[in-house]
Order: C-alpha cells, then structure tokens, then sequence
C-alpha cells in the first residue's frame, strides 16, 4: 500500500511537471507567436514606407518628365511661330504709302525730276 501511494505521488508529480512543462511550452510559443506577429507589422510597415517612397519618387520623375516635355514644346512652338511670322513678313504686300512714296520716286526719276 505504500509502495501504491509513493507510485500515485511520484505519477502525480511526474504529471504536475509534463503539465508545466507543457505550459512553459505553450507560453513559449505564444511568446514566439507574438514576436512573429511584431515582426510580421514591422516588415509589413517598412513594406508600406517602401511602397510609399517608391510612389513619390515616381511621382517625381513623372512630373520632372513632363515639364521637360513641356518646356520642349513650348520651345518648339515658339520657333514655328517666329518662323509663320517671318514667313507672313516676307510674303505681306507692301503698305499703300510705302507703294505710293515708291512711284513718286521712280516719276521723278524717270521724269528727271528727283535726283
């Protein structure tokens, strides 16, 4: 009878320690299972501010292009405009008084008038 109770005491401690073994387990892995959730929100946050940061440095060159182009075609039609002007100056008739002034000029040459 004795030996049945020394045998139920030892079972009873050998369960008390596997059950706090198996809870010390069980804290450790929620303790695991925290960290790994930390360092989940962590990596995704930095993914975040990555994403972040790629999306204005895109948005940067994006506007850096575009005024780029901007000033190009300004630039080029400004050219053709001063071109059409040039082209509309060449081609303009005369006005009435530089024409009239003109063959004053010519009678009196002709006419040995002017000198």
């Amino acid at each position: 009878m004795r030996d049945d109770i020394r045998d139920k005491a030892r079972s009873r401690a050998e369960t008390a320690r596997a059950i706090e073994k198996v809870v010390a387990a069980e804290k450790a892995g929620g303790v695991t299972l925290a960290d790994a959730r930390r360092d989940a929100a962590l990596r995704i946050e930095q993914a975040q501010n990555d994403m972040r940061a790629l999306i204005d440095r895109t948005h940067g060159r994006i506007e850096r292009l575009q005024a780029s182009r901007r000033a190009r075609v300004d630039t080029e039609i400004a050219a053709m405009q001063d071109e059409a002007k040039k082209q509309a100056e060449a081609h303009a008739p005369p006005d009435e008084e530089a024409l009239k002034a003109a063959a004053a000029r010519l009678a009196a040459r002709l006419t040995g008038g002017g000198g």
